[in-house]
C-alpha cells in the first residue's frame, strides 16, 4: 500500500513540475511564437462587458485587424494573456468604442458610457470596477505588462 502511495505521489509531483515549466515556456516573450487570435477566442469579450468581468483586476486590450502596431505586438500580448499573470481581455475594434485623446480623464471611471481610448492598440487596467489605466501604443503596453 505505501509503495503505491509512493507512485501515486511521485506522479502527482511530475505532473504538477510538467505543468509548471508549461507555464514558464508559455510566459517567455523572447521565445518566437507566431499566435493566431484564433488562440485566445476564449478572452475575447464584447465591448460593452469590459466593466462586467469578475476578476477583481484584469486587463482589456483593444486591437484592429488592420493596424501595423497590433500586429507588431500581438505574438507578445497574447503570449502574455496565456500565462495568465493578469488576467487578460481581447476586445476587437467595433462602432461602439469612443475615441478621445487625453485618456487621463478616464482614470477612475467605472462604466463603459465614460471610456474611450487613444486608438490601437491601447490597453486598459480595471482594478475592483474602476479604470486604473489607460494607454495606447506599443511601448506603453508593453511597458506595462513587462512590470506586472
Amino acid at each position: 500500500m505505501k509503495k503505491v502511495a509512493f507512485i501515486i505521489f511521485n506522479l502527482l509531483i511530475s505532473l504538477l513540475f510538467k505543468q509548471q515549466l508549461q507555464t514558464k515556456s508559455e510566459c517567455n516573450f523572447n521565445k518566437q511564437i507566431n499566435y493566431n487570435y484564433d488562440e485566445i477566442s476564449h478572452l475575447t469579450i464584447y465591448y460593452k462587458d469590459i466593466f462586467n468581468q469578475k476578476e477583481k483586476q484584469y486587463y482589456v486590450y483593444f486591437y484592429s485587424l488592420i493596424c501595423s502596431h497590433c500586429f507588431e505586438i500581438k505574438n507578445k500580448i497574447i503570449t502574455y494573456a496565456l500565462c495568465d499573470k493578469v488576467k487578460t481581455y481581447f476586445v476587437l475594434e467595433c462602432d461602439e468604442i469612443k475615441y478621445g485623446f487625453d485618456t487621463e480623464l478616464t482614470i477612475g471611471i467605472t462604466s463603459i458610457e465614460a471610456l474611450f481610448i487613444k486608438g490601437y492598440p491601447s490597453l486598459i487596467v480595471i482594478k475592483n470596477s474602476n479604470l486604473t489605466f489607460n494607454e495606447a501604443g506599443i511601448n506603453k503596453i508593453l511597458e506595462k505588462i513587462y512590470s506586472s
